[in-house]
């Protein structure tokens, strides 16, 4: 939750801060891990905090993409303004932009999910018993 209230801090800061744009547009996977979107879009809660803070007629707009490849070439060309990803991706795109007058930087964390390693081989780390 603590998350999510930062990344409405973050897009109701930019929002305000730059009063002549009337639409955001974010970019999403589709995976359990990005419900928080799916939570904002569905109760309208940036445009809700966004008219608070007297920005009244903002128009948020979700994109649905298949990685963080073709979110980050979505960001590069300006067809969205946020995306969503871990740091492989943004590591990626902040690489390529480092320095310029576009670079990419993260913002923060959007959710924390266990990484788990299955296997039918008994011995654990493919160690001999």
């Amino acid at each position: 939750m603590r998350v999510l209230m930062q990344l409405f801090g973050f897009l109701l800061f930019a929002t305000a801060a730059m009063a002549e744009v009337n639409e955001v547009r974010i970019a999403q996977q589709t995976s359990i891990a990005f419900l928080q979107f799916n939570v904002m879009k569905h109760q309208s809660l940036i445009e809700k905090h966004a008219a608070a803070l007297g920005v009244p007629d903002l128009k948020v707009t979700f994109a649905t993409f298949n990685g963080p490849d073709a979110m980050n070439d979505a960001l590069l060309s300006g067809a969205v303004d946020i995306v969503s990803g871990g740091p492989p991706g943004l590591l990626v795109v902040w690489a390529k932009t480092h320095g310029s007058a576009q670079e990419v930087r993260g913002l923060g964390g959007l959710s924390q999910l266990p990484f788990l390693l299955n296997t039918r081989n008994p011995r654990p780390c493919g160690r001999n018993p």
